[in-house]
Order: C-alpha cells, then structure tokens, then sequence
C-alpha cells in the first residue's frame, strides 16, 4: 500500500513538473513572438520596407512616449481622449437603450427596422472614422459620435433581446397587478 502510495506520488510530482515545463515553453515563446514583432517592425521602418511616416517604428513610439511624459502633456491628452471616449459611449449606450425600448414598444417599428439592424451591425464601424472626421472635424464631436456609433447599435441588439427575452411569466405577474405593455408602472 505504501509503496504504490509513493508511485502515485512520484508520477503526481512528474506531472506538475511537466506541466511547469510546459508552462515555461509557452511563455519563452510568447515572449519571442513579441520581441520578434517589435524587432521586425523597427527593421522594417528603418529600411524603408514599409512607410516610416504612416507605420512610424517601436523605437520612435518609445521616444515620444517618454517625451510626453517629461513635459507632462502626455496625462492631458490621456484624460481628454478617455473623458470623450466614455462620454461617447454613455451616450450610445443611453439612445441604444431608448432605441430598444421604442422597439420593444412597436412590434411594427421593429418588423421594419430589423434588417436596418443586422446591416448596421454587421459594418464595421471603424471604418467609419475617416467619414466622421471629415464631417464633424477632428476634434471632440467626431471621437464622441465614434464612440456613440461603435455603442449604439449593439447596445439597441442586446437590450432589445434581452426586452425580448423576458420570462413571460413574469408579464403575466405584472399584468395580474394591471399593468400593461403600453402604460407606464407606478409605485
């Protein structure tokens, strides 16, 4: 019994050791793969295999990352583009959720809108960015309308089948106390 006790132990030993093993392997290579892409990426900017100007390198990344640090810029600039990126999103993810309710609303309305939705939901948004700039600038409004419009339309998706997804059980609780879809819930 007790040597096959400390069989069982030894093999147990020999598995964790392996799976250290293999742990160390993993994160060697996800290592080089990184410093691989960086190294790459600088070699390639600087013989001008792709376009300094447009893909600039890691080394003049890191150079203007500790400029911006030492003259302070860098935290303004940070909190600007996080207060706009946020509001943008608290933003489309309020008019989303108006949107879902009015569609959960209007069977009607959201009969007619649906593939509107599955378009809208399948561009990519991104792309829109140049679009935006040119047409609101590049300033606020165009990084706060980005964030509304990266939001908007899958906060409206989610929220409306989630509207959709109610127990009917629970409506028919509420309506068993007289509400109804179409009026409004009083305390």
């Amino acid at each position: 019994m007790n040597n096959r006790h400390e069989k069982l132990q030894k093999l147990h030993k020999e598995y964790v050791s392996n799976l250290k093993k293999e742990k160390r392997y993993i994160r060697l290579s996800q290592l080089a793969i990184f410093v691989s892409f960086f190294a790459l990426w600088e070699i390639a900017t600087s013989n001008r295999w792709i376009d300094p100007l447009i893909f600039s390198s890691p080394g003049r990344v890191w150079n203007m990352f500790l400029v911006r640090i030492q003259d302070g810029s860098l935290l303004n600039h940070a909190s600007v583009t996080l207060f706009e990126t946020v509001l943008g999103f608290i933003l489309g993810t309020a008019l989303g959720t108006l949107i879902a309710a009015i569609l959960w609303w209007s069977p009607f309305l959201s009969r007619v809108l649906d593939p509107y939705l599955v378009v809208l939901n399948s561009m990519p948004k991104v792309a829109l960015g140049p679009i935006l700039i040119v047409a609101l600038g590049p300033g606020m409004k165009s990084i706060i309308a980005m964030g509304v419009l990266i939001s908007v339309i899958i906060t409206t998706i989610v929220v409306y089948n989630a509207f959709r997804g109610v127990d009917s059980n629970y409506l028919k609780v509420i309506q068993s106390f007289g509400q109804r879809k179409d009026n409004h819930f009083s305390l």
